[in-house]
């Protein structure tokens, strides 16, 4: 599979980069990753996935290849750039999209999709982060009164995080002994040494700055679950079966709110695109070939 680069700059001249496949006319996957990595970082399973597929591989705000945005924009912010980015590729028009995102790309995707409804088929995502609407309304007062830090447990260990190697090979090293990625294959390890970093003069640093990645977990999206229940395509959650307590609830949830959501229940971690990519791409090929949306 050939990459090519993709940029598009906005009108407020930032950049939003990524990565398209090469354009048959097949169905489109616009995918979007998860917070602090990158679109590249899931290739492993992205490759797969265009023996039957287009794709465009777009990068978040601040992740990647795309420009660091200052004041930070925000979950709905972030949609909303990525979304008019795609719009602007012009690989939208005239066939079918799907939108596929993983954890925060999830969140973007089903706001993304909801505002802009007639441009997708279909969603597929990928333990995507949605709180439940209880969480969520106790998240917002832990906000009110200034205490997010204090209660959100990945911002002071984001903040904290080691940013800087020496190389590519030391960063590998490093991954390799972090209990996080013990279960990611060696290509998904390698594909974040690659897309997840930037070069520098004595070495090389994380993309996605820490303070950047602690911003979306100190931050709630606005009107997700008016989203969640407004969505008219078809949609299906795939959970990992030792992902996060809260957002299998919350798929469960979303389920029961909207006949279009199916959930459903898959081997592996938040991270299951990593550590199974054959997998999860096939999971992704069956549900959209059992439900391909309309016509």
């Amino acid at each position: 599979m050939y990459l090519t680069p993709v940029e598009q700059y906005l009108p407020d001249c930032h950049g939003i980069r990524g990565w398209a496949s090469e354009q048959r006319g097949r169905p489109l996957l616009v995918f979007l990753h998860g917070n602090g990595f990158a679109s590249g970082i899931y290739l492993p399973m992205l490759r797969r996935l265009f023996e039957q597929f287009d794709l465009l591989m777009l990068d978040i705000p601040g992740h990647g290849r795309s420009d660091n945005i200052s004041p930070f924009v925000g979950w709905n912010g972030a949609a909303e750039l990525v979304h008019s980015a795609a719009r602007a590729s012009g690989l939208l028009e005239g066939r079918a999209v799907y939108g596929v995102g993983h954890s925060l790309g999830g969140a973007l995707t089903i706001l993304s999709a909801y505002k802009h409804q007639a441009d997708y088929q279909g969603l597929v995502l990928l333990d995507p982060i949605i709180f439940p609407p209880h969480m969520m309304l106790l998240m917002r007062a832990v906000r009110v009164l200034g205490l997010t830090r204090q209660f959100h447990p990945h911002i002071k260990a984001t903040l904290r995080r080691r940013r800087d190697w020496d190389s590519r090979a030391q960063l590998l090293d490093y991954l390799k002994s972090k209990a996080v990625f013990k279960a990611w294959t060696a290509e998904a390890l390698e594909s974040f040494a690659r897309y997840a970093t930037r070069d520098k003069d004595d070495g090389i640093t994380l993309a996605c700055k820490p303070e950047t990645e602690a911003a979306f977990f100190a931050t709630l999206p606005r009107g997700l679950w008016k989203s969640i229940e407004g969505l008219s395509c078809p949609v299906t959650l795939l959970m990992g079966q030792t992902s996060y307590p809260f957002a299998k609830r919350a798929a469960v949830i979303a389920e029961n709110r909207n006949s279009n959501i199916t959930q459903r229940v898959v081997k592996g971690s938040h991270c299951f695109m990593q550590e199974e990519p054959a997998q999860a791409a096939q999971q992704i090929i069956d549900t959209i070939r059992l439900n391909p949306g309309p016509v």
